[in-house]
């Protein structure tokens, strides 16, 4: 099971005339929580990732930047991410992309990085990482802005499974980024992510 913890949120509200309204804070992360890493012994999974056990670095990388079993630390945590990877784990993909989006704590902020792991994330069917991408090219953040192709992700990453890409999608409908300004077909995005 994996547990998707977005550090964006969407704060409902209701719009003059009826309807709802979604007012965004965000901040461009992501966390994929494998279920069972809190359970997992830092020593054993230590060992596996010196084994290329890819899977074990990437849930070293989860528990090294959330601090489930060890200290807290971002930059030990990406080294994991990258590690994992670039042998092919879309977790740790994902992850290491969420991490170089954010930046602070000991990881320098690069969105060109951020991009090239989330792209690779996506390219795997990461629902998390369609709809970062699709942040990222609805503001510009570390690429062209375009937003038919933002619109494009957030809806393969809805269809991947990602409810908040749907509020992202009645967000590009109700303020007309990209498509025509349609409040009828932002609500029923809206009631779809319900």
């Amino acid at each position: 099971m994996i547990v998707t913890t977005p550090r964006r949120t969407d704060i409902a509200g209701t719009r003059e005339g009826g309807g709802t309204v979604y007012i965004r804070a965000v901040a461009l992360t992501l966390l994929l929580i494998p279920a069972t890493v809190a359970a997992k012994d830092p020593a054993a999974l230590t060992a596996a990732v010196a084994a290329g056990n890819a899977a074990a670095a990437s849930d070293l990388g989860v528990m090294y930047q959330t601090g489930r079993g060890v200290a807290h630390n971002d930059a030990t945590a990406l080294k994991y991410y990258v590690q994992a990877a670039q042998a092919g784990n879309a977790i740790a993909m994902s992850n290491a992309g969420a991490l170089y989006a954010a930046g602070g704590n000991g990881v320098a902020r690069d969105d060109a990085l951020a991009f090239k792991y989330l792209s690779q994330a996506a390219a795997t069917g990461n629902a998390g990482a369609l709809r970062a991408i699709g942040y990222m090219f609805q503001t510009g953040r570390g690429v062209s802005t375009d937003p038919a192709l933002a619109r494009s992700y957030y809806t393969r990453a809805a269809a991947a499974g990602d409810t908040t890409a749907l509020n992202d999608l009645a967000y590009l409908y109700q303020n007309g980024i990209g498509v025509p300004r349609d409040l009828a077909k932002a609500d029923q995005y809206i009631a779809k992510a319900a």
